[in-house]
């Protein structure tokens, strides 16, 4: 299980440069809400271009954004199958969105 998991984050990519600097909704399908916990929402989605199913962490900017930006620097660092793979971060309205491996 552990090496079907470590190929399926190899086969993954960050989201290019230009797809960061389009709104979320021109690069993403929103499909359905995973859950809701502490700092706000998970949903299902899928990039528009590639066709790749991730989640988005959807996090109020009036939330502990320290706490969350901490998160986004250690995922960024990581590149291990124990740990969620990161994608990229939006700032949309007043929240943020935080495109992440769905698994």
């Amino acid at each position: 299980m552990i090496e079907r998991l470590a190929f399926c984050f190899s086969e993954l990519k960050k989201l290019s440069e230009e797809s960061l600097t389009r709104q979320p909704e021109e690069v993403f399908d929103i499909l359905c809400k995973l859950g809701e916990g502490s700092y706000g929402s998970v949903f299902k989605a899928v990039h528009k271009e590639s066709g790749q199913v991730l989640a988005i962490k959807q996090v109020p900017v009036d939330t502990d954004l320290q706490e969350i930006i901490k998160e986004i620097s250690i995922m960024q660092q990581c590149d291990s199958p124990y740990v969620v793979k990161y994608y990229g971060s939006y700032f949309k309205n007043t929240d943020l969105w935080v495109s992440i491996f769905f698994l």
